[in-house]
């Protein structure tokens, strides 16, 4: 019935894969000594992961952020280009109309088809 599940879905929901995998990304936009203590990962759609993530370091406690998976790696690539495409021209987090798109913070290879995106942060 219905889609099988994205294959990189699995590995998106594992608190400790995810860990690693976002301790470089974190560092580079939140600085040096930012490091991921501990990450949860709750399904919100089929493919739509919302992440809390636990910060030390940092000069927030908590980040929130938002995962999608996608089908295939060439899907996850293009979606990646195109939201970012969206949020550099205009469309962003704050836009005065009804339309927003949500900063693009990254694309996750070693998911093949993990793209995530800042949701909200929490002080």
């Amino acid at each position: 019935m219905g889609r099988p599940l994205p294959s990189g879905l699995a590995p998106a929901l594992d608190s400790t894969f995810i860990r690693e995998s976002l301790g470089e990304r974190v560092r580079a936009l939140l600085g040096p000594s930012a490091r991921v203590r501990r990450v949860n990962g709750k399904i919100l759609q089929r493919a739509t992961i919302l992440y809390r993530i636990e910060l030390a370091g940092a000069p927030l406690a908590t980040w929130r952020v938002i995962g999608k998976i996608y089908e295939t790696r060439a899907a996850g690539e293009a979606a990646y280009a195109a939201h970012r495409r969206l949020y550099q021209y205009g469309f962003d987090a704050r836009h005065p109309v009804e339309v927003a798109i949500p900063r693009t913070l990254g694309f996750l290879p070693e998911l093949s088809s993990c793209s995530w995106k800042r949701w909200a942060a929490s002080p």
